[in-house]
């Protein structure tokens, strides 16, 4: 599933990222990489989501959220 996909308060590992070598860097930027824990504090309609990753939050756009590829924390 999608990080788009989601639902609010959702916690999930990032398994992949689908797209080009410039959102892979921005993303590593500011700490999203394959591997890291995110939950999803707020996601409402039209609105970017709120991320929780890292000891930050982080406010992504639905594009964005669309590529990155997650899979449920047990």
């Amino acid at each position: 599933m999608t990080l788009e996909e989601a639902p609010n308060g959702f916690v999930c590992k990032i398994t992949g990222i689908n797209g080009n070598v410039h959102l892979h860097n921005r993303l590593t930027a500011i700490g999203l990489t394959v591997g890291s824990t995110v939950q999803i504090l707020k996601k409402q309609k039209n609105m970017p989501l709120l991320l929780f990753c890292r000891d930050t939050k982080i406010a992504l756009g639905r594009n964005v959220c669309k590529k990155i590829i997650v899979e449920a924390v047990i």
